[in-house]
């Protein structure tokens, strides 16, 4: 495909409706950080405008960034999450006894990694698959036990699974729909793929709820769609599924988790679905002037961040970004972080001795934060939705003459004073 599409019409329901809602920095890929040895490469940078369509309510960026370019040589291994492995162990022993799951039953997880989330079910007894399509990482989950097909999730796709495996019972897509550019062969394969009596499963991000908390740096070119149940319940009905039941959840500052099914001539619509498609009329999130008021505050709050940081700059103090990640990339350009930012520091080994997409930031150990030092330093939190688990980590260094600095929701100065 292009490397770069953009579209007049609404992915979803192709109609010509559609309103701009807010133009973010061209900015590149956000999670390609450069080793030094491809220091001299340089990064493209891509527009992101977000829009909305007036006819099915489908949120949505107005450009689409060819996958290859972000998943060819993904790196990300979801075993390397610390917790993850417990929290998957519970939502599989959740599901194989809300669904009545067993080992004749067919498991496939979309988007599926290295296969943890599977391992899971599959110390279980369950038969399970993996489709992903980074084939680094598949060839891992492979070696693990874990059978997974190296691939983009299609119709091509299904009809190989349907022919060596038969249909599934139950699909997972965890933290994957909204990085699909053609959501509607993406809802229409698993249709196919999914047996008259079984289960599809997404969890995705909310954005009703991380606008909560000002979390506009969640949106970057990797997430094409920002759901809501409005718009959900009526895409879904439209391809012959609907929503039986959902969960709001915590990961991601504000997740939902959808339970789906093909719809039937027995069906009740559970009317929980209606009511939280009322709260979000009653809440205007599907008009201009709701994005319009939001990214007004937004705009505030990096007036206030930025008049801060050129106080701390006059005062010769060093400021250190804590986190490398693709809110990251999308903060330090809409804020124009950059030019205050001596150097990164997380605790992801991945990231150790890379450099930030599009600046060339250098990103270190948060070990580097330890070292002997004389002056007075500033750690401003990038991955400001981790702030809690980030200081109660690094508490200690409050009491080396070090200050955190939280830019979001509220401009926060944490020290030992």
């Amino acid at each position: 495909m292009k490397e770069v599409r953009s579209y007049n019409k609404c992915r979803a329901c192709h109609s010509n409706e559609i309103n701009i809602l807010y133009k973010f920095q061209n900015s590149p890929l956000e999670d390609l950080y450069l080793k030094k040895k491809n220091l001299s490469k340089k990064d493209k940078l891509y527009p992101m405008v977000l829009i909305i369509c007036n006819s099915c309510k489908y949120v949505h960026l107005k450009h689409t960034i060819d996958p290859d370019l972000s998943y060819k040589n993904y790196i990300y291994e979801t075993s390397t999450t610390s917790g993850l492995k417990k929290h998957y162990d519970l939502i599989a022993e959740k599901e194989i006894n809300k669904f009545n799951l067993n080992n004749s039953k067919l498991i496939v997880d979309i988007g599926s990694n290295d296969g943890s989330f599977l391992s899971s079910f599959k110390s279980k007894g369950m038969k399970v698959l993996g489709i992903e399509p980074a084939k680094n990482i598949s060839s891992l989950a492979n070696k693990k036990g874990i059978p997974t097909i190296n691939s983009y999730f299609n119709q091509n796709t299904v009809k190989k699974i349907i022919k060596k495996y038969g249909k599934a019972y139950h699909i997972t897509a965890n933290y994957v729909f909204a990085n699909i550019a053609d959501i509607n062969d993406f809802i229409i394969s698993t249709k196919i793929l999914l047996s008259n009596q079984g289960n599809l499963v997404i969890e995705t991000g909310y954005h009703p709820d991380q606008f909560k908390s000002y979390m506009f740096d969640y949106i970057y070119h990797e997430h094409y769609s920002y759901f809501t149940v409005t718009f959900l319940d009526k895409f879904l009905r439209k391809n012959g599924l609907y929503i039986n039941d959902f969960l709001i959840t915590k990961p991601k500052g504000g997740s939902i988790k959808i339970y789906i099914k093909k719809i039937n001539k027995n069906i009740r619509f559970p009317s929980k679905v209606l009511k939280l498609i009322n709260i979000e009329k009653i809440n205007k999130i599907h008009t201009k002037k709701y994005y319009n008021q939001f990214f007004d505050q937004i705009n505030l709050k990096k007036i206030e961040l930025l008049n801060y940081l050129k106080t701390i700059s006059k005062k010769k103090l060093n400021i250190i970004g804590f986190g490398a990640s693709h809110s990251v990339t999308t903060l330090i350009y809409n804020f124009n972080l950059s030019k205050y930012i001596k150097y990164i520091v997380d605790d992801n080994k991945i990231k150790y001795d890379t450099y930030s997409p599009g600046y060339k930031i250098p990103v270190f150990s948060s070990k580097k934060l330890y070292q002997k030092r004389n002056s007075k330093e500033i750690i401003l939190i990038l991955a400001w939705q981790h702030s809690n688990v980030i200081i109660n980590k690094h508490k200690s260094l409050l009491k080396k003459n070090i200050e955190f600095v939280i830019p979001l929701p509220q401009l926060k100065i944490i020290n030992d004073k």
